[in-house]
């Protein structure tokens, strides 16, 4: 099943004030970077909470860290994100409670963590 917008501001409550376009840009970016293969039937929820992690970020939210900037296009959708862009880097991982549960579920599916 594809993740929508929607239903990531019913996931999260920190994207619900975020546009739909931002939201999605980030949707269309996460099988790319979470391998639904590797997550099985869990596959929908680890991209799940790689989009969020990413929304709260790059939103610079609570949970989010300052750093390096980042910048991404996709039509007229236009982000800019603060932090690592080492997808799969527990660092990385562990400034959200989105890339904490990421992590566990990472662990769960694989031996010795994952390269990306």
């Amino acid at each position: 099943m594809a993740i929508t917008a929607s239903g990531v501001k019913s996931f999260a409550p920190e994207p619900a004030s975020l546009a739909d376009a931002l939201i999605n840009a980030w949707t269309g970016w996460a099988p790319g970077a979470v391998d639904p293969d590797v997550f099985g039937s869990d596959a929908d929820q680890a991209q799940m909470l790689w989009v969020c992690h990413n929304l709260v970020r790059s939103a610079g939210g609570a949970s989010g860290t300052a750093g390096p900037v980042t910048q991404r296009e996709v039509g007229d959708v236009r982000i800019s994100n603060a932090g690592s862009i080492e997808l799969m880097d527990y660092q990385f991982l562990k400034s959200t409670a989105y890339g904490q549960a990421l992590y566990i579920l990472i662990q769960r599916y694989t031996a010795g963590g994952v390269a990306v």
